[in-house]
């Protein structure tokens, strides 16, 4: 299916979850699955958290657990208040922790310009 998608997209958004049983039933290890899916791909891949990045995903933004905890505490506040919950908005979060593998952008021959890596963190692929 990857080298499938490869032909039609430039980039695959990897949302991934451990547990995947292998044709026997058998878990198979997460950096191995994500690791096979980016070299099958073959081109950019991102992702919504740290570890899927650390597994081999080229870049992802990820939540932060401060904002999460901030807007959880603005709503309740909110309901405190006397607002009911279903006239409470449903929000996103506007911030994150930029993330880039630096094993994957040199296999892909990606260079950024230096400009571009500001406030990013770099990983490297787990091992």
């Amino acid at each position: 299916m990857a080298k499938e998608l490869a032909t039609q997209c430039d980039a695959l958004f990897i949302e991934f979850m451990d547990g995947i049983p292998d044709n026997a039933g058998n878990p198979v290890a997460t950096q191995k699955i994500i690791a096979t899916l980016v070299e099958t791909f073959g081109k950019p891949t991102v992702a919504a958290n740290e570890a899927t990045v650390k597994n081999g995903a080229l870049a992802g933004v990820v939540k932060l657990p401060a904002e999460q905890g901030e807007l959880a505490a603005e709503m309740m506040l909110k309901v405190i208040q006397g607002t009911p919950i279903s006239d409470l908005p449903v929000t996103q979060n506007k911030r994150g922790k930029r993330i880039l593998n630096a094993d994957t952008l040199h296999a892909l021959g990606i260079m950024p310009k230096p400009h571009v890596l500001k406030g990013v963190s770099i990983v490297k692929t787990a091992e």
